[in-house]
């Protein structure tokens, strides 16, 4: 057993990728290439695999050793979990950005939660005998909710649903700072009858936010 979880994390990357992409081909043959890329970018990326280590409790059982970390962790985990400390469920209806309910600045899953899954998966290989079966046997049951529900109803990044919505959208800086958190960016998306300001740790999750609740207002008004 190594002391660093990083060999473990190569490993697992590759092997989920591998055993969601065959899943998902084998239970939607009907599917366009470019549909069975979307499903599998919503399965296979830190937020979903943050939210499944969360939901399970596993990210307590995190050993490191930065006080740094500690309150990183603590939080994302405070910003994604109800008083009982239970995932808001309604997360995972938006792979691309993390969302608080109620809060219009977006959040990215700290990489380590998604790493953790994967060196579970490549612990689980490694000590199944290399076993692919034995790991989707164990990792299924976990994303089994999470493949159906995108297979059904495929989600799409934020920014790219709002750019084949309004082609001619644009984004701009407000006019002034709404944030308190001088850390915080924000960002307005501009669109065809209206606008959306999104905030975010840095321009890139202020745009896609600005993009998730422009979404969210547009489908409310239909």
């Amino acid at each position: 057993m190594t002391g660093c979880y990083q060999e473990y994390e190569f490993l697992g990357d590759a092997i989920l990728d591998f055993l969601v992409t065959l899943h998902v081909f084998a239970s939607s043959e009907s599917l366009s290439p470019g549909k069975l890329t979307s499903i599998k970018s919503s399965l296979v990326n830190n937020n979903v695999f943050s939210f499944h280590i969360i939901r399970l409790g596993l990210h307590k059982y995190l050993s490191h050793h930065s006080p740094a970390l500690v309150n990183v962790l603590n939080e994302f985990t405070g910003h994604v979990t109800d008083a009982d400390r239970q995932l808001y469920p309604q997360l995972y209806k938006s792979p691309f950005i993390v969302a608080p309910p109620g809060s219009n600045c977006g959040l990215i899953s700290p990489k380590v939660f998604g790493d953790l899954l994967e060196s579970l998966a490549g612990a689980v290989f490694l000590d199944s005998g290399m076993d692919l079966m034995v790991v989707w046997k164990v990792f299924y049951p976990i994303m089994r909710e999470t493949i159906e529900a995108y297979i059904e109803d495929t989600p799409l990044n934020p920014k790219r649903e709002m750019h084949e919505k309004f082609p001619n959208l644009k984004f701009e800086d407000p006019e002034e700072n709404q944030s308190e958190d001088k850390e915080i960016t924000q960002c307005k998306v501009v669109y065809d009858g209206g606008e959306q300001i999104g905030s975010g740790k840095n321009k890139k999750t202020a745009q896609t936010m600005a993009c998730y609740l422009a979404l969210q207002k547009l489908k409310a008004e239909e």
